[in-house]
């Protein structure tokens, strides 16, 4: 649903299918990491995204308030590709494609609550701009 609504959202904003399908891309898979990885997949906890639209760029913020991210893990995933031996059904690519599709990416945690940004840069030159 996550992703239908980012869609959404960015279709009216820009003509750009690539930036509006990589965005939701990244999106989901952040969503997708809180879930499986902070909560446990435990059904009692929350993920909160904020987007936040601006001429020059586009920014979304996840956060929840769950178990942190080993930040080793993000420098590690700006810098390889996953393994090969790594399944599909195994994961390990969210944070990658995230890296890949992005062109910032921070990541804080403070007082228990975990917040990933994600920023794209909006094109310069496009319709309506």
């Amino acid at each position: 649903m996550i992703g239908q609504a980012i869609k959404g959202i960015l279709a009216g904003t820009t003509p750009d299918k690539e930036l509006v399908y990589l965005f939701e891309l990244a999106v989901c898979e952040a969503v997708a990491n809180s879930i499986k990885h902070a909560h446990e997949c435990r059904a009692d906890c929350s993920v909160e995204v904020n987007l936040l639209l601006y001429a020059s760029d586009i920014v979304v913020q996840v956060t929840d308030t769950g178990i942190a991210l080993n930040t080793e893990m993000l420098k590690q995933k700006q810098l390889h590709a996953p393994q090969n031996n790594i399944s599909e059904t195994e994961g390990g690519r969210g944070l990658f494609l995230i890296q890949k599709t992005m062109d910032e990416v921070r990541y804080q945690s403070i007082a228990g609550k975990n917040t990933l940004t994600m920023k794209k840069k909006i094109p310069s030159g496009r319709p309506g701009a």
